[in-house]
């Protein structure tokens, strides 16, 4: 049976029409909240068989009882899919997949009515949920597709099938699912196993991923972008100024609402895509003025003129290095950085987390304070190895926050680094 109106897995945002899976969670059953679904406006809902007996007869004729709710919601999307014969553009890599959905749907709304995900649905069941929104009045979609496993790629890719990908940095993430950074590599390449997919936008200068595109087999179309003259799309001119990020990409000039520089490279990849989804080159130049996820280099100033950057949308080595980089090119009397544990290293953490110190060491910030466990390794080897940085390990977030109002100081710039 097709959907005949988006999904939902949650009575307290459903609407009026509305296909409600009744999922379990942790501590309560899907099927408990049929008759408040029902009462909100649910045309239909997928339950569990094995809960027939727990629903109430007068219920009975407006559920569908399946073997696996979330199975047969993702079966009934990829059929929804298959039905769409416009194009369906796939976002994937290790970081930026976010903002560089945001660029392109940005970019591609502009002269088209564009579905692009929201929040942070695009995993197994959040797929499902924005493919049950496509209809016919959209002129294609963006989907973000998230990966901690491999095999997790695979079977998004089977549901979505996207004619189009957009390949952001592949670095080491999730290394606790994947096990390792070629498990990484071997995960987001499952995007080439899309039936449908002709054309693959992604970065330049990764010798690795160049290394596996070729060996693949896979005879699409490669377009690689990156600040290397050997890119088929060149970024230059990349500086930061008064709040803004400007760069230049096949002899347009882009002007970026962020100081954080490393979106230039995000941006120019989605530049690229929505080029090859219809638009000029012409009509890619100009001030952007995207929506941007909350969390990434967010800039505001509070008291005693001291700057705070939110870049805590997500913690990775890469996009640790990153900020540090963009922080670099920025003006303050100090320059501090506040962070926590980088999450799902696996056996890497220790290593990662000293070498995470020496990235500090090279960046001129005057000072480093963290906590987690994880984190004090980064402490220790910057006392060890680094004169000039306050480096301080705190036990918890509560400690760290009471003495760093004394450790602030007027026209500091203070980075917080961390994963929501």
């Amino acid at each position: 049976m097709m959907p005949i109106a988006p999904f939902s897995i949650d009575t307290r945002t459903i609407r009026p029409g509305d296909i409600f899976v009744a999922l379990d969670g942790t501590k309560q059953k899907g099927y408990a909240f049929l008759a408040e679904a029902f009462q909100k406006g649910a045309a239909l809902a997928l339950c569990a068989s094995h809960y027939r007996d727990e629903v109430s007869e007068a219920l009975r004729p407006r559920v569908r009882f399946v073997g696996d709710p979330a199975l047969e919601m993702a079966n009934w999307a990829s059929e929804h899919r298959s039905q769409f014969n416009k194009p369906v553009i796939g976002v994937v890599g290790s970081v930026g997949k976010t903002s560089t959905k945001q660029f392109l749907a940005y970019l591609l709304s502009k002269k088209k009515k564009v579905l692009a995900t929201t929040g942070n649905l695009n995993n197994q069941l959040g797929l499902p949920l924005m493919l049950s929104r496509l209809n016919q009045a959209h002129d294609l979609a963006i989907l973000e597709m998230g990966a901690d496993h491999v095999g997790d790629l695979a079977r998004l890719v089977r549901i979505a099938e996207p004619d189009k990908a957009l390949l952001t940095p592949i670095a080491a993430e999730h290394l606790l699912g994947f096990g390792s950074l070629s498990g990484v590599y071997d995960g987001e390449l499952e995007i080439l196993q899309s039936p449908r997919l002709n054309t693959l936008v992604t970065v330049s200068g990764d010798p690795e991923l160049d290394r596996r595109l070729s060996s693949s087999g896979w005879r699409g179309k490669i377009i690689r972008v990156g600040f290397s003259e050997a890119a088929d799309i060149v970024l230059s001119g990349l500086r930061t100024e008064n709040g803004k990020t400007f760069f230049e990409i096949q002899k347009q000039s882009v002007m970026l609402p962020t100081e954080a520089s490393f979106l230039a490279l995000n941006a120019g990849l989605a530049a690229a895509m929505a080029v090859e989804a219809g638009m000029s080159w012409a009509e890619i130049g100009g001030e952007w003025q995207p929506e941007m996820p909350k969390g990434r280099f967010a800039i505001r100033k509070i008291a005693r003129d001291i700057t705070v950057i939110d870049d805590t949308y997500n913690s990775s080595p890469k996009a640790f290095s990153a900020a540090l980089e963009a922080l670099s090119r920025m003006k303050f009397s100090g320059k501090r950085i506040v962070f926590s544990d980088m999450l799902e290293l696996g056996s890497e953490s220790a290593r990662l987390h000293e070498a995470l110190a020496e990235d500090i060491a090279r960046s001129g910030v005057n000072a480093a304070w963290a906590f987690g466990p994880e984190t004090r390794r980064t402490i220790e080897w910057l006392n060890r190895n680094s004169s000039v940085l306050d480096s301080r390990w705190f036990p918890d977030a509560e400690s760290l926050a009471r003495d760093l109002i004394q450790l602030v100081q007027s026209g500091d710039g203070i980075l917080f680094k961390g994963s929501r």
